[in-house]
């Protein structure tokens, strides 16, 4: 009955304030259980060992970003797993988890379309089975997140220069 919010309000003049939040499906009613010490987003939950997982990032004092997969445990704490070297250091706004415990993790392409990993969370180092990249959607943008469901992703794409957005699916 619950689901689970993941923000950062302003993650660039406050990156500390990194809310999880329950919220009752029902009601509506949303609860703070937990802050985070950095940024986590991408976030999906693993039927398989009943854990959360997303994209954990850190602004350096350079102002690069580095990044890491990592299991989250009730109480907000994180597992940093690390990250493959197939995927770039980088703020993952999309992310879910699908039925076989696969993290499928994206980001927006330069030019458009959107860049995606799978990885295998079942070995000891998180490894990527697969890559890809979605073309942009016919009236442009990439979606914000997407959600596994029976076998595909399904993702809200588009909308850019006052055009429609569309409810896209990648199998």
């Amino acid at each position: 009955a619950n689901g689970y919010l993941f923000q950062t309000p302003d993650p660039v003049n406050d990156p500390t304030n990194n809310l999880v939040q329950q919220v009752d499906l029902v009601s509506g009613a949303d609860s703070v259980i937990a802050n985070t010490t950095h940024p986590v987003n991408a976030v999906g939950y693993n039927v398989v060992d009943d854990f959360i997982y997303g994209s954990q990032w850190i602004r350096n004092p350079d102002d690069t970003i580095t990044s890491s997969i990592v299991r989250v445990h009730a109480d907000g704490s994180v597992d940093e797993l690390g990250q493959p070297p197939e995927i770039p250091h980088g703020g993952y706004p999309i992310g879910d988890v699908d039925a076989n415990g696969h993290y499928w993790v994206a980001i927006g392409a330069a030019g458009g379309g959107t860049n995606w990993w799978q990885v295998d969370l079942t070995t000891p180092t998180p490894t990527v089975l697969s890559q890809g990249t979605l073309p942009a959607p016919p009236n442009g943008g990439v979606g914000a997140d997407w959600a596994f469901i029976d076998g595909a992703f399904y993702m809200v794409g588009g909308g850019l220069a006052g055009g429609d957005s569309r409810l896209l699916s990648f199998t």
